[in-house]
């Protein structure tokens, strides 16, 4: 057994919380290290840093020869938005390690998803009782989130045959802890930790004396995985202990345990020669009392190693300390860039006046990341005097510095200085800059900027131009309807796309005919956008060739124009009708939908007529069309389409007679509790629960 890594991997979980964002690429770089912890370490705390840097890195992982490290980086890319990576980390309760079928019980019970259950319920019948405990946990965790009890009994019977099993776990693994090679005893003690049984607290204070560092650290992890209060004093004396590592996880420990014994022995480890021993000292005060805390983390800024003094900004950030900016503020000036970086996050938490000042010189920091950071702090803190700094920083040499300046302008688009600068970003070398600016101004919405993003749809690069239209779109002035009428001939589609979006907002009826003749567009996209732009501007003119679109090729060209058809109302019904009778079944069904959005009591007959069209999917809309009126005819032709040949059809009968409440359906919602297909069944039966309601 290779112990090692197993510690170094602990180590890095006894830290987690402590790494800063701007570290996301040194926990990226585990994912290559030699040893699988690190690799494990890394992947574990990627998923909660939540930077989507991580995704590709992750995905990569999944490759990794050890199986621990595979499910970590499953359970990180679950974090991290991606669910599809959810049947990994489920894979893994089959693994033939047990501590990997544990940790994937522990992830899964964190994700919560519904789709775990089965699996989870599978594994309570795990040859190990620490996996079954696991499943069991994470069980409860997800079945007390969703409300799914389905199996609970079964569930309780099997935790209840275990529970013998489990004391004879505990004998088992005591008997290890203390009789057991150095191996053995590790894997005894952090067992112990897991299954928190309160009976081990004794034999694991003893192991503290245990000659093997690597058994006192797992020890200390399992005395504060158990939480009880005999485990203070004697982690507290293994801060003294000859091993870093067990210093450290020591330290991390009475952070968990939170203590007030702890605070003064914490206190003292600051002075520890080993930083990772100070940087687990100073989360751990923070855990017990942050307020009382402040201080230390003051001290903590002058530390020697450049981690600790990160880890002290951020916490001071992170509990807020007003008493703390004058010294943040200083380190700003540190000479690690990290340490300035992390300082400027804080004071931005804070968000105390005295910071602008030191955060404006910041903006002309050597390291573009604290730069970057302090453009951004200063957007959020609204700070008038930071405005002409900030236009200035559009100037610099790294992109996303100027992007951070772009968007802390935008966050002070009250002030017409901000305005100005923000036009002046439309001009920069880098084409996703002027986008930005464009997108910004957009949202604030200020005429000023209309003239510059104008001019702005003449840019060589097509992306400027469409979001240029776009903005112009969002601001709605009347000026704009003449350029935008004109770049709806763009080469570029996304730009006739973009074009067609901003019409749809400023609404202008010069735009009737080019949007019309934009409706034969080769692009899917410009057709969706010129049926909503019509939609938006309304007019006789435009509902047959909105009619037409309802025949279009693409199913989202067809909704959207339906839905313009619905928004145009009254000028459109007639034809909406007419249309019903028309050959192509697209066709039909649209304009079934729009009548019955549109609500016009001429459309009732029609729509009644609809339902006795051969094709499945006009009478399903003829349903739903029909059910959003208030019309009496509607009923018995509802209560019809109960015995229609289609169940989809049913159902949706059923469902529209719900919202009814006719009297007239109980006896053939009675008859349909007899429907072959389940779901009309179901829905017959709340059907009839409304009705007795009424």
């Amino acid at each position: 057994m290779k112990l090692k890594p197993i510690f170094v991997l602990l180590i890095i979980a006894a830290l987690a919380g402590l790494v800063a964002a701007n570290q996301v690429d040194d926990a990226i770089a585990y994912l290559k290290d030699p040893e699988w912890g690190l690799r494990a370490g890394g992947a574990a705390s990627l998923g909660n840093l939540g930077d989507p840097r991580a995704i590709d890195p992750l995905i990569e992982a999944l490759s990794d020869e050890v199986s621990m490290v595979r499910l970590h980086a499953a359970s990180s890319l679950v974090k991290l938005g991606r669910p599809e990576y959810l049947d990994r980390v489920i894979l893994a309760l089959e693994d033939e390690d047990k501590w990997v079928r544990g940790w994937a019980a522990t992830h899964l019970g964190d994700i919560g998803d519904p789709r775990a259950i089965v699996p989870l319920r599978e594994a309570l019948r795990d040859e190990d009782p620490w996996v079954r405990s696991k499943a069991s946990d994470a069980l409860g965790k997800i079945i007390e989130a969703t409300g799914d009890d389905e199996g609970a009994e079964e569930e309780k019977e099997e935790e209840k045959d275990g529970a013998s099993e489990e004391d004879d776990e505990l004998s088992r693994l005591l008997y290890d802890l203390e009789h057991g090679d150095p191996g053995e005893k590790v894997a005894a003690a952090l067992s112990l930790g897991e299954m928190g049984d309160a009976r081990a607290v004794g034999p694991l204070i003893e192991a503290l004396k245990d000659g093997e560092w690597e058994v006192r650290g797992a020890a200390v992890i399992a005395l504060a995985g158990i939480g009880d209060h005999r485990a203070v004093d004697p982690v507290i004396g293994a801060l003294l202990d000859e091993d870093p590592a067990v210093r450290t996880l020591a330290a991390a420990a009475l952070g968990r345990l939170a203590d007030p014994r702890g605070f003064e022995p914490l206190t003292d480890a600051l002075g520890d020669g080993d930083p990772a021993v100070r940087a687990a000292a100073v989360r751990a005060l923070v855990e017990i009392d942050s307020e009382k805390a402040m201080g230390r983390l003051i001290a903590a800024l002058g530390d020697e190693d450049a981690t600790v003094r990160v880890i002290a900004a951020a916490l001071l950030g992170e509990i807020r300390g007003a008493g703390a900016v004058d010294h943040l503020a200083e380190a700003l000036g540190d000479g690690n860039w990290s340490v300035r970086a992390m300082a400027a996050e804080a004071l931005g938490r804070i968000e105390d006046p005295r910071a602008v000042g030191p955060l404006i010189a910041a903006l002309g920091d050597e390291n573009a990341t604290v730069r970057l950071i302090a453009a951004t702090v200063l957007g959020g803190s609204g700070a008038s005097e930071a405005i002409d700094p900030l236009i200035e920083a559009l100037k610099d040499g790294e992109p996303a510095v100027r992007a951070a300046a772009v968007y802390a302008l935008g966050e002070m688009g009250d002030d017409p200085r901000a305005i100005d600068g923000l036009i002046s970003s439309l001009k920069d070398d880098d084409p996703a800059l002027r986008i930005y600016g464009a997108t910004i101004l957009g949202g604030l919405g200020d005429e000023r900027a209309v003239s510059p993003l104008i001019d702005l749809l003449k840019d060589d690069e097509p992306a400027v131009r469409a979001m240029a239209g776009v903005a112009l779109g969002d601001i709605g002035s009347e000026k704009a309807a003449g350029p935008l009428i004109d770049l709806l001939e763009d080469e570029a589609p996304e730009v006739r796309a973009g074009a067609a979006q901003a019409l749809a907002t400023v609404g202008d009826e010069r735009a009737t005919r080019p949007l019309i003749e934009a409706l034969g567009d080769e692009e899917a996209s410009v057709r969706s956008w010129a049926s909503l732009a019509l939609g938006s501007i309304g007019g006789p003119e435009a509902v047959d060739p909105l009619i037409a679109a309802l025949g279009d090729e693409d199913e989202g060209v067809r909704t959207v124009a339906a839905a313009a058809l619905a928004e145009i109302g009254g000028d459109a019904v007639d034809p909406l009708i007419k249309a019903l009778e028309e050959e192509d079944p697209s066709v039909q069904i649209w304009a079934a939908w729009a009548l019955g959005e549109i609500g016009d009591p001429k459309a009732v007959d029609p729509l009644i007529e609809a339902l006795k069209n051969e094709d499945q999917a006009v009478r399903l809309m003829a349903v739903v069309g029909l059910a959003g009126f208030d019309d009496d005819r509607r009923a018995e032709p509802l209560i019809a389409a109960l015995a229609d040949e289609d169940e989809v059809v049913r159902f949706a009968a059923a469902a529209a007679l719900a919202e009814i409440g006719d009297p007239r359906a109980e006896e053939p919602l009675k008859r349909a509790l007899e429907d072959e297909d389940p779901d009309v069944r179901r829905k017959a039966a709340e059907a009839l629960d409304r009705l007795e309601g009424v």
